[in-house]
């Protein structure tokens, strides 16, 4: 684990490497598309599941579901049950191109990991610039 932490703080230094998780005074990773799902990646690998949940769950689909339970058994829930398989899809379409709107508001992207909750497309939107994973 501690040579995963290295290798992602080592690539932030390395010219020509995009940074997952940028500095205060840079663009939010949501911002694009790729970037976002670096961002996702970095939260998941890092175990910093609360952190992945409010920064990349679409806002109004996180309130209603923190209307049905604690935000604190969303995210147990989350990290017990998906998390993996969620590194699993992100790693897979991390470097594809998405199916995206007339808008260029909704992108997705075909899935092909086995037991992805009985999906077979991960969907992100975009909302106020930022974009956030919808399912």
């Amino acid at each position: 684990m501690h040579y995963v932490v290295v290798a992602v703080l080592l690539s932030a230094w390395i010219p020509g490497q995009q940074e997952a998780v940028p500095p205060n005074d840079q663009v939010d990773p949501r911002t694009e598309l790729h970037s976002a799902i670096d961002y996702a990646l970095v939260l998941l690998r890092d175990d910093n599941h609360q952190e992945y949940i409010k920064k990349l769950a679409f806002p109004a689909d996180l309130a209603k579901a923190i209307k049905a339970l604690e935000f604190d058994d969303i995210v147990a829930s989350f990290a017990k049950d998906k998390a993996k398989v969620t590194i699993a899809v992100l790693e897979q379409i991390k470097s594809l191109e998405p199916k995206m709107n007339e808008a260029g508001t909704v992108a997705e992207f075909p899935v092909n990991v086995k037991y992805f909750f009985g999906r077979d497309k991960i969907v992100f939107e975009k909302s106020d610039d930022l974009w956030y994973i919808r399912n």
